[in-house]
């Protein structure tokens, strides 16, 4: 069985344009969650540490923990909401109803000038369960607290098992 490179291309360019959305099936193994829930589907579970998940999300301990390498209850606390999130793909543009327009060409053509080529035309794909990790997680910190500088600042984050840290 012979492949042509016309029908790899025509292949690349049919799964290219194929919109993925957030699903309620399974996510790869190494897109698995880096720590162990049981049920498979249910939140993860917090003990008994929090009776009132609102207000520890609230309370001073909560905004002012330490970055830690692990993942911690408070982290659970962000991501169990964000389970409720559905996570779709968002602010790209419609070809077919530009194109009925008839102002495909000239959109296109306004892209390339300003440089982002075909980034806003083609729908991107979504990987809501590192979405959630990273917006659960996600926190600033910064050198001196009174004095916030954006130069001293620290941004972390936590993706499948590994807290980030970005200097700005």
């Amino acid at each position: 069985m012979q492949i042509e490179l016309q029908d790899l291309v025509l292949q690349a360019d049919e799964r290219r344009r194929k919109r993925r959305f957030d699903t309620n099936s399974p996510a790869p193994v190494r897109d698995r969650d880096p720590w162990r829930r049981q049920p498979e589907d249910g939140p993860i579970p917090i003990f008994e540490n929090f009776p009132d998940t609102r207000k520890a999300a609230k309370s001073l301990e909560c905004r002012n923990r330490a970055i830690q390498d692990a993942w911690n209850d408070y982290d659970s606390i962000f991501y169990n909401a964000w389970r409720q999130v559905s996570i779709e793909p968002t602010r790209f543009v419609d070809l077919d109803v530009v194109q009925a327009l008839g102002f495909l060409s000239d959109l296109e053509d306004l892209f390339v000038d300003l440089g982002i080529g075909n980034f806003a035309t083609h729908p991107q794909v979504l990987y809501p369960e590192l979405v959630r990790q990273f917006v659960a997680t996600v926190n600033v910190y910064y050198a001196h607290k009174r004095a916030m500088k954006a130069s001293e600042g620290v941004l972390t984050f936590f993706i499948r098992g590994t807290r980030y840290r970005a200097l700005f």
